[in-house]
């Protein structure tokens, strides 16, 4: 592991990243064609987003980008009502770093009629294509920092999908108490990080710094993009939630073997300040 890490730094040194990126998608394109394909004329109806969005994003597998959509979908908004009573008429969500949509489009289908449901990214190409393909939703496009274009108190619940994994340490507080302006009182808020599960995948040094709870940041790209990659451990995120929002629910990623880790899941509740 420490190997193909150290071979990753090299390549981010001598500005090859891009390039071995390149070959890579290349490769999936050509070996998935064909499934990709057949999925494709299976599901006509369906807008897919160009090939290298997915591939960006979740993969270059045509079938898991829709069922894995529209199963996270649906969990989410079960994870969501646990929480959070009254979803009736005039509900509202937020997909913050909603992509080209793989989840956000599923999302009208597991909430009452009349909820409102956005979706805002800084990749405003991604956008675009939401815009032009996905009906029924509000896209905009965000910065990397605050703030959002959105009025206070205008959602009931938001979600981040590994959009933390992808910012700097200095980013994380602005943008808690950002999202915590935007989230109506008892507002919902759901987000993922890269936690203990993702520890191995540290090289030595990393584990240290991790293991004296501070978050581990690799900057192999830009901060957003998707090379760039922050890790976090549970007991820090916690002490960054605290002043803005209260934990209902942590549910730890898993590293089991021969699987690549999942996230840890954090579901919180809107803290009243002026209570």
């Amino acid at each position: 592991m420490e190997v193909k890490l150290h071979i990753s730094n090299l390549l981010r040194k001598l500005g090859l990243l891009r390039f071995t990126d390149s070959i890579r998608f290349a490769f999936q394109k050509a070996k998935r064609k064909g499934m990709n394909s057949r999925f494709k004329r299976q599901h006509a109806q369906f807008e897919f987003p160009p090939p290298y969005f997915i591939y960006e994003t979740y993969q270059l597998d045509y079938d898991r980008y829709y069922n894995d959509g529209l199963v996270t979908a649906g969990e989410i908004i079960d994870a969501i009502k646990k929480y959070k009573s009254g979803m009736g008429p005039g509900f509202a969500i937020l997909d913050w770093g909603c992509g080209p949509g793989r989840i956000t489009r599923h999302l009208p289908g597991f909430l009452p009629s009349g909820s409102n449901v956005h979706g805002t990214d800084y990749n405003a190409q991604y956008v675009s294509w939401c815009q032009q393909n996905i009906p029924g939703i509000d896209w905009s496009t965000n910065t990397l920092h605050p703030p959002l274009n959105f009025g206070e108190e205008t959602f009931d619940a938001i979600i981040g999908l590994s959009v933390f994994t992808h910012l700097a340490e200095s980013s994380h507080s602005s943008w808690l108490k950002e999202l915590h302006r935007i989230c109506r009182q008892d507002g919902i808020l759901l987000l993922t990080t890269q936690g203990i599960a993702f520890r191995n995948k540290l090289i030595a040094s990393e584990i240290k710094s991790f293991d004296e709870g501070n978050i581990v940041v690799r900057e192999n790209k830009l901060e957003g993009h998707r090379l760039f990659s922050a890790f976090h451990p549970p007991s820090t995120m916690q002490r960054l939630f605290q002043p803005w929002f209260h934990i209902c629910e942590l549910s730890e990623g898993s590293n089991l073997q021969g699987d690549e880790p999942s996230q840890d899941i954090w579901i919180l509740k809107k803290k009243n300040l002026n209570g």
